[in-house]
């Protein structure tokens, strides 16, 4: 079933679909405190040892830019 969504996605951003769905996901994570909770569960189960973290995308540093990036505001 097609979407006015992924008709707009689709039509003027089809060479970026990852972009729009990491960017959807940072926004989720910005938007819902129980998502955030959830996918910081995901994270500390690779490194327990991980601070609250807030999110951003498609930030470039250096000669890199990854999809997302994981900040604890250092």
């Amino acid at each position: 079933m097609k979407t006015v969504f992924s008709h707009i996605v689709q039509s003027r951003f089809s060479q970026s679909y990852e972009d729009v769905a990491t960017d959807a996901l940072a926004f989720i994570l910005a938007s819902s405190v129980q998502c955030r909770m959830g996918f910081m569960k995901l994270l500390r189960g690779i490194d327990s040892a991980l601070p609250e973290l807030t999110f951003r995308t498609q930030q470039a540093d250096g000669g890199i830019r990854p999809d997302m990036w994981g900040s604890d505001g250092n």
